[in-house]
């Protein structure tokens, strides 16, 4: 039988199943080369969050808590802490709550670098974890056919010693340091938005790991459309705000192009993801629909 159901996850009779069945089960999917492969562009959904004039009310309050604020019907007082009266405190009573599926190993240990932000992941210590993988390129691109193949049998030789190690006893949260990193996970991603600002401000640059900078960009996308362009706005990364290409934003990498670089080339490492485009072509491609 498929492990998979309509929507791509597993099916959750599989994860019903006793541990040394769900091995069997996922041995014969390598064996018959059922292992999924995703391009690194988790699904985001904004599970939890205020409505506009909710956070504008908070706002309000968080400069001025006084009867002030009752006599303002119209969220006069908090559209103008959001314009000009900006209280960076307001910010932290404005909770969003995201929902990430499909992501990486890779990934999601950037995010839990995020102190202020709750963070629950999908559990590897009692169970299983299906043949799903992510990989940093576009596994249907055909250009990148031999280079799939290769992540394959990376991938394969990896996750086979682990499902082994569990076969011949060994506990699963101990086998899993068998487990490739791109193994695919899930998470809860609770952050004020004050955090989710500072949190932007270097996740936003494409110079960023790519995975990294697809989620932070559909966070942006989906703070537009539950609180609006002017909260959406307020995420940007530092380069944006200082027109200028920082070492915290490339440290690693040389800039993109966007902006001027602060420190200069130093042509000892490629670009990031933008060694075959600009910047602009990068983000583009980010949110281009998929046939």
């Amino acid at each position: 039988m498929s492990i998979f159901n309509q929507s791509g996850f597993v099916k959750k009779e599989i994860f019903d199943l006793p541990v040394k069945e769900q091995v069997l089960l996922y041995q014969d999917e390598v064996d018959n080369d059922n292992l999924l492969f995703l391009p690194p562009e988790p699904n985001v959904e904004l599970l939890d969050s205020l409505i506009p004039s909710e956070a504008k009310t908070i706002l309000a309050r968080s400069a001025e808590y006084t009867i002030q604020v009752e006599h303002d019907p119209d969220d006069q007082l908090g559209e103008k802490v959001l314009q000009g009266l900006f209280i960076p405190a307001g910010m932290e009573m404005i909770q969003l709550t995201f929902g990430i599926t499909c992501c990486s190993r890779v990934f999601s240990h950037q995010m839990v670098r995020h102190r202020l932000a709750s963070i629950a992941q999908s559990n590897s210590r009692d169970r299983i974890l299906p043949p799903i993988f992510v990989l940093p390129f576009d596994p249907k691109d055909a250009v990148n056919v031999s280079r799939l193949k290769k992540a394959k049998e990376r991938c394969t030789l990896g996750y086979m010693n682990y499902l082994l190690d569990v076969l011949n006893g060994e506990e699963p949260q101990n086998a899993r340091y068998f487990m490739p990193e791109c193994i695919a996970q899930s998470m809860v991603f609770c952050i004020d938005f004050k955090s989710l600002q500072a949190m932007c401000s270097n996740r936003l640059c494409v110079n960023m790991q790519p995975e990294m900078s697809f989620v932070a960009w559909r966070m942006k996308q989906l703070v537009e459309v539950s609180l609006g362009k002017s909260f959406s706005q307020m995420l940007r990364p530092t380069c944006d705000k200082i027109k200028k290409c920082l070492p915290v934003q490339c440290n690693t990498y040389d800039c993109c192009g966007k902006w001027p670089s602060s420190i200069g080339d130093k042509g000892l490492k490629p670009y990031s993801q933008t060694a075959k485009g600009n910047w602009e072509n990068i983000r583009a491609e980010f949110f281009a629909e998929r046939g």
